[in-house]
């Protein structure tokens, strides 16, 4: 079975809403981003390691139900730890692009880059280009299900 979701991951402020924006006009796909997802069936949690965890499951879970009925799901969430990802993997196991950004640290915020997944680098690609690159390695991925 082919995979129905496509976890962007980066720090915040990266790009990964916009670029899963632009992608929504090429694909026949829904977004879950993190913000929304917050303000729905994360609401209320904080951004503690473990609450960060847990929206991130929630997240899957959802994304998961999603590709059960042969949806395309973009989720646009940071997933910010290595151990998450590994969860997330479990639950709904996703293909994963890492929006890479060089962003200055700040207080509370912590990100565990991930190793060994498709990589768009904002500090060298535009939206556009990261928009041509990711659609060129989605419509060439044998393990992507892609929504007609």
């Amino acid at each position: 079975m082919k995979n129905n979701v496509i976890w962007f991951t980066g720090q915040s402020g990266a790009g990964k809403t916009t670029v899963v924006k632009e992608l929504l006009k090429e694909f026949n796909a829904v977004m879950l981003d993190g913000d929304s997802m917050r303000a729905s069936i994360s609401l209320g949690a904080g951004f503690t390691r473990e609450e960060r965890r847990e929206h991130n499951l929630r997240v899957a879970r959802l994304a998961k139900e999603l590709s059960k009925q042969e949806i395309l799901v973009f989720v646009s969430v940071i997933a910010p730890m290595e151990e998450a990802r590994k969860e997330i993997e479990e639950i709904c196991d996703p293909t994963w692009i890492y929006v890479k950004r060089t962003i200055a640290e700040r207080e509370g915020h912590f990100y565990e880059e991930p190793k060994d997944v498709f990589t768009v680098d904002h500090d060298v690609l535009d939206v556009k280009a990261s928009v041509d690159k990711i659609t060129k390695f989605i419509i060439n991925s044998k393990e992507i299900g892609v929504a007609e």
